[in-house]
């Protein structure tokens, strides 16, 4: 009696319908570890894709806006440091004069609010760049989803072919073209 060392059950690996079956998927045929035995239909898969690297493409020009507006809030906070300190000597000095009875009470509140609107300016750009961080972390996120999905898709789209696991024989073969397969349909 001969009996097999081991047994393989092919498998589809993706749901489609067979558009090909390969010249070797005979009952009973040899066939050799890599045969192409399966061809289910790609075009689904090519749309699938296309469709996830465009999303990753979406999802890295989000990341890139978001990094060129952090960086013009970090110059624009820089400024307004700058105004602020000016602002701030501009406040002390007529402050001094205001003390000193040279210098109107109108003059010296207009210094104040001019400070108070400077050291908001501040804050807002801080504000800002510290929500734009938050942004940056949750774009990155969407740039690695992106970047499984396009794996993932790619790998749906090589597994519309079925290859022979093992150099072997086929039993119970059961695929024809035009057939509908799903995930795990069991072919041969």
């Amino acid at each position: 009696t001969v009996v097999a060392g081991s047994v393989v059950e092919l498998r589809s690996l993706v749901d489609g319908r067979i558009i090909d079956v390969g010249g070797k998927f005979l009952e009973g045929g040899p066939v050799k570890k890599g045969d192409a035995l399966i061809f289910i239909d790609r075009f689904d898969y090519k749309l699938e894709v296309v469709d996830k690297k465009a999303a990753l493409r979406e999802a890295l020009a989000r990341l890139k806006e978001i990094n060129a507006e952090i960086q013009t809030q970090r110059s624009m906070l820089r400024i307004s440091k700058a105004q602020l300190k000016l602002r701030k000597v501009d406040f002390d000095r007529k402050q001094n004069l205001s003390a000193k009875g040279t210098l109107s009470r109108k003059s010296r509140d207009d210094a104040g609010i001019s400070l108070n609107d400077a050291r908001q300016a501040v804050e807002k750009h801080r504000q800002t760049i510290d929500r734009l961080s938050a942004r940056i972390e949750q774009s990155s996120a969407a740039v690695a989803r992106s970047k499984a999905a396009v794996k993932k898709a790619e790998r749906n789209l090589i597994e519309t072919v079925l290859l022979a696991p093992e150099t072997g024989y086929l039993a119970d073969t059961s695929a024809a073209a035009g057939r509908l397969v799903t995930k795990n349909d069991r072919l041969a």
